[in-house]
């Protein structure tokens, strides 16, 4: 007899003293901060470029773009490498913490929670040893289209 509740994998992640997950799909891989050469004339959330195995990768600070705070300073950080359909962002998180299913059942919907993200940017929140995970959307978060994703495949 088959399941019928459909399982999702996460890759959980802290920001401050918060938790968070973004769905693994969305992953690309996950390095450890490196040397970022900054842009000028950048908003404040976006930290500059690294180099990565050749590719060029744009660094964004996830604490400052989603909540306008920085991370704290005394945290090891991690770069997690996002792939929306060969477009790659690295975002810099305190620390990836790791991966977990959650499914329908242990995911509620977003109501006005007193979170310090914008509600828009989340899809549900997930009980998970105790935390509240607050389950992101980083599409909405940075704006990407799915048009741009959709036309980005017929490209590769």
């Amino acid at each position: 007899m088959s399941n019928s509740i459909s399982t999702d994998r996460f890759l959980c992640f802290s920001l401050s003293a918060e938790k968070f997950a973004i769905p693994l799909l969305q992953v690309k891989e996950v390095v450890a901060l490196q040397k970022i050469t900054p842009l000028p004339q950048s908003p404040n959330y976006i930290k500059g470029i690294i180099n990565l195995r050749g590719q060029v990768i744009s660094i964004v600070d996830l604490g400052l773009k989603l909540k306008n705070a920085a991370l704290n300073a005394d945290e090891k950080k991690t770069i997690i490498i996002l792939d929306f359909a060969s477009i790659f962002i690295g975002v810099i998180v305190d620390s990836v913490d790791s991966v977990a299913d959650f499914n329908q059942e242990t995911i509620s919907a977003v109501q006005e929670i007193a979170a310090s993200v914008k509600n828009e940017y989340l899809t549900g929140v997930a009980a998970r040893k105790g935390d509240m995970v607050l389950l992101i959307d980083l599409k909405k978060v940075f704006g990407i289209k799915e048009e741009l994703i959709e036309r980005a495949n017929m490209v590769a």
